[in-house]
């Protein structure tokens, strides 16, 4: 039992062409079978004798000996006995099904092998069918085309670490996204409900958010939020350093903006993440094929934390910038050192940058420091005494703040290793 292709006519002849006037009766893709169906009865087509007209019997897709089928582009036929797959075409083209005919094949489509262990040669063990043939069987469409569109939102915050702003960051995250089924036997064996699989079902809807698997598509797509965008704030940290070995002035973006201007990233740390947990391809034959963020909305604690992570960055640029100044003109190093020691009491995020200013106004106007030691020695020591102790003190900092970044260190461990050097020095 299985399907002969046959070549008379061409692949998606509709009723009323070559197809229509060779063959009395054969079966196509319901017409509406559009955006989001995925699986689908078979529908009849019936040539009214010689008259030529042609009638679409939507309430029959019950094959037999020597019905003619019809495998478009991007759709795969599929028989059904008792519930169980007895066969599947997923080769375009016309075909004639058999119960009689021993050169006859029950699956056509290398694709069938696609998240399967073994690949196609594991096909025709796997999905055997244990019972004996029918002469009559069900015969359902699959959509192979990309469903997209899916609408998923998380109720609750979801949380995440943000390599870049080094935080634990929450929001919810709305948007959609998109997926295609590669292997039609996994998606009926395994997600299709038997209510889906009876003569004359209705069409299964993937955005149908009523309808249970659906669901759990939607769920396991929040669930791996968090390590998606993690896994997408880690690259774009990696990019940003790559870029900042060429050009050492550039600024990056925080990971909400990095994910929405880039989708095609997303949906492919979402894609890893999916399938290392809820394993869509080789369980279901589903891969996830796009998604978008149409909002990411922190909670109000996640802004409060980036409000301070931005202040210190622009702190870090501003005295990173001044003290570039000070190296090419060390005279204004005494002048810096006096604003510095201001913002590091002025300023609860910003001690450490005042200190960092301190060292590096210091150390640029060294050659000053010395003409003026001939005037002033003891002042100059005392000055000296000072940014040599803050310089200890900053140089400890600058590489907590390093292992900070990169995601060694917590927040809270950093912060209080910033009070211990502060409190010491």
């Amino acid at each position: 039992m299985g399907f002969i292709k046959n070549l008379v006519g061409t692949i998606g002849d509709a009723a009323g062409g070559v197809l229509g006037n060779e063959w009395l009766e054969y079966f196509v893709p319901r017409e509406d079978m559009g955006t989001y169906i995925a699986l689908a009865p078979a529908t009849k087509v019936t040539r009214n004798g010689e008259r030529g007209d042609h009638n679409v019997n939507g309430n029959d897709n019950v094959i037999s000996n020597g019905s003619k089928i019809m495998v478009p582009e991007n759709y795969a036929l599929v028989t059904i006995q008792d519930g169980k797959i007895t066969g599947c075409v997923a080769e375009p083209g016309n075909y004639e099904f058999r119960t009689d005919d021993p050169n006859s094949a029950s699956f056509l489509g290398e694709g069938l092998g696609k998240g399967i262990a073994g690949g196609w040669d594991a096909v025709k063990e796997q999905f055997k069918f244990g019972g004996i043939p029918a002469t009559t069987q069900l015969a359902f469409y699959v959509n192979l085309k990309p469903i997209t569109g899916i609408t998923f939102g998380t109720q609750s915050p979801t949380s995440w670490w943000d390599t870049y702003m080094g935080i634990q960051a929450d929001a919810t995250v709305n948007g959609t996204f998109g997926v295609q089924i590669v292997n039609p036997l996994l998606f009926i064996r395994n997600f299709v409900s038997y209510e889906y699989l009876s003569p004359n079902a209705k069409p299964f809807d993937m955005n149908d958010d009523e309808e249970p698997k659906v669901r759990e598509l939607m769920n396991t797509f929040n669930k791996n939020l968090e390590t998606g965008i993690a896994l997408l704030s880690s690259e774009a940290e990696v990019e940003l350093a790559k870029q900042r070995e060429i050009n050492p002035n550039i600024h990056g973006t925080d990971t909400k903006i990095y994910v929405k201007a880039h989708p095609e990233k997303f949906a492919a740390s979402m894609s890893s993440a999916i399938e290392n947990d809820g394993r869509w391809l080789s369980t279901y034959g589903i891969i996830l094929v796009e998604a978008s963020a149409g909002s990411i909305d922190y909670t109000e604690e996640t802004k409060e934390q980036y409000k301070k992570v931005q202040s210190n960055k622009i702190e870090i640029g501003r005295v990173t910038e001044m003290g570039a100044a000070f190296r090419e003109n060390p005279s204004l190093a005494q002048v810096y050192q006096g604003e510095a020691l201001k913002a590091a009491a002025g300023n609860e995020n910003g001690a450490m940058m005042g200190f960092m200013g301190m060292n590096m106004a210091g150390m640029a106007g060294g050659a000053y420091a010395n003409n003026a030691q001939q005037t002033a020695a003891q002042s100059q020591q005392m000055q000296a005494g000072a940014v040599a102790a803050s310089a200890s003190a900053t140089d400890k900092l600058i590489e907590m703040k390093k292992l900070l970044d990169a995601g060694v260190l917590s927040q809270e461990e950093f912060d209080a290793a910033k009070k211990q050097y502060l409190e010491n020095n």
